[in-house]
């Protein structure tokens, strides 16, 4: 995965204020993994919050390692279809296919492709994502929103408390969360609309990372 560095200003203090106060474990059964500005093909989120079970992972085979983002776009095609004909995938994607069989998400015959039970192949059970503004409250909640096609919680962080309530019902009106950088995610001004994941590929990018050990554990 990449990351960039985080650029040195009010917005990082923020963050780092809300990091400091810490995110909170949920269930406790759950790992929860922190990632600061990681790639995606929206930007760089400023947090993710990623709460996982381990014991969901812990039979996956090390070739699952091998994983690459294209293989992980067709898994999830293939997730959302749950069987499909062979004939119907291109012959191009022969050694993607080839990777998912060998990573046991996926089992394949002669003539059928079917993914394995989500519940055995996929380990999250929460994505928060955060987005950070200063100012120019409409980007970042514009941002936040868009946050939503991997995250299935996603909120605008803000240094204080709004005092326009415009912010928090437009806001309201997308599902997007509002917590300032003095509260914790257990405790937002407004709590975000929670969808169910994995959302989109980038979904499962998350699931592979925290597999393979990338993030910040959460004590």
């Amino acid at each position: 995965m990449l990351t960039r560095t985080a650029t040195q200003g009010p917005e990082l203090d923020v963050v780092r204020a809300f990091l400091e106060r810490g995110v909170g474990k949920g269930r406790s059964d759950a790992q929860v993994l922190v990632f600061c500005e990681p790639l995606l093909e929206t930007g760089y989120p400023d947090i993710v919050v990623v709460h996982w079970h381990r014991c969901r992972a812990e039979a996956w085979p090390a070739a699952r390692a091998e994983l690459t983002p294209d293989d992980v776009k067709l898994l999830h095609f293939l997730t959302n279809a749950r069987c499909l004909l062979r004939a119907e995938l291109p012959g191009r994607r022969a050694r993607s296919l080839d990777r998912l069989a060998a990573a046991g998400v996926v089992t394949i015959s002669s003539r059928w492709i079917r993914c394995r039970p989500l519940r055995e192949i996929f380990a999250v059970s929460r994505i928060i994502a955060l987005e950070a503004k200063i100012s120019d409250w409409r980007k970042g909640l514009h941002q936040a929103f868009l946050n939503t096609w991997f995250a299935s919680e996603s909120f605008l962080l803000l240094p204080h408390a709004p005092e326009r309530s415009q912010v928090m019902a437009e806001a309201r009106r997308v599902g997007v969360g509002v917590v300032d950088a003095t509260q914790r995610l257990s405790a937002p001004h407004i709590a975000a609309r929670r969808d169910r994941l994995p959302q989109s590929y980038a979904s499962w990018l998350f699931n592979e990372w925290v597999w393979r050990g990338f993030g910040t554990q959460i004590a």
